[in-house]
């Protein structure tokens, strides 16, 4: 969702803090975790050119690609500051990316509703009581 809106949390940090230890390592895990995710997603891709079951990628990547794009968008509009509330320049997309971010993780299934596919089928833990 972030490349798509065309927002670079590396871009951004080198153009306005590069020397902001905190940010330079927040982005630093935004970047390895998308890593991860493309690499689940790879993943399942190689299970169906083998023609083999899909398996629990799907869930973890909804998961955590939703919440990597709030994620981004949460700290792309840190980087830039009060250039968020602007229609122009460096912060309107980010600020926008955090609105759109939002509707992701409820897209598809919420978030809570993976944890809880996440947790029955792959950690295969009981399911909610209060579920019926």
């Amino acid at each position: 969702l972030a490349k798509s809106m065309g927002v670079s949390p590396v871009k951004l940090m080198q153009k306005y803090c590069p020397e902001d230890i905190g940010i330079v390592r927040d982005v630093g895990e935004l970047v390895a975790l998308e890593v991860a995710t493309r690499l689940l997603n790879l993943r399942a891709v190689a299970r169906a050119v083998e023609g083999a079951e899909s398996g629990s990628e799907g869930n973890i990547t909804k998961l955590l690609g939703a919440e990597n794009a709030v994620r981004v968008g949460e700290l792309a509009c840190r980087i830039v500051g009060a250039n968020t509330a602007v229609l122009t320049g460096d912060g309107t997309m980010p600020s926008m990316l955090l609105l759109a971010a939002r509707g992701v993780t409820i897209a598809g299934g919420t978030s809570e509703v993976m944890r809880n596919q996440i947790a029955e089928r792959i950690l295969g833990m009981p399911r909610d009581p209060l579920i019926k």
